[in-house]
């Protein structure tokens, strides 16, 4: 993740997955605010948000959501709602306090 200072852009904080054969990274959307951002792997997708009152430390929201194969993310502009995407079949999951 990238944060944007000054005219120039700063390597904020690296979010990684549990192995690089996970393919972390192959879709990832954010909320309109850019505060919460949903990273997909090929088993599953990882939502974290930004927390400004923690020195703007990237914090996981939830668990990880586990799906058998999975294309592409959507994030609401809000950050509440994601559709998940794969083959044949898109998923959709709406966040209740930190639960999907």
């Amino acid at each position: 993740v990238f944060n944007y200072e000054s005219s120039v852009l700063v390597d904020f904080i690296p979010i990684q997955g549990y192995t690089p054969q996970d393919r972390f990274g192959r879709s990832v959307a954010l909320s309109h605010d850019g505060m919460i951002i949903a990273i997909a792997a090929n088993k599953y997708v990882r939502i974290m948000r930004c927390c400004p009152r923690s020195g703007g430390e990237w914090e996981q929201v939830g668990l990880d959501i586990v799906s058998d194969f999975i294309y592409q993310v959507v994030l609401s502009s809000d950050g509440n709602t994601i559709a998940i995407e794969g083959w044949e079949v898109t998923q959709v999951f709406t966040r209740e306090s930190d639960i999907w």
